[in-house]
């Protein structure tokens, strides 16, 4: 596999989609790490409360 610089400009479709899968896989773990870390959060506040 190729690397992605300027010099090489033999760039296709299909290296830039397999980035972009990368980068959405990573992103799904963050979206549920982040809605965990939300929840703890508001649980925490409420806790104050009730």
């Amino acid at each position: 596999m190729t690397t992605a610089t300027l010099k090489n400009p033999n760039l296709t479709r299909q290296h830039f989609d397999a980035k972009i899968e990368l980068l959405r896989a990573d992103n799904s773990h963050t979206r549920w790490m982040l809605g965990v870390l939300t929840v703890l959060a508001i649980a925490n506040f409420a806790k104050q409360f009730f």
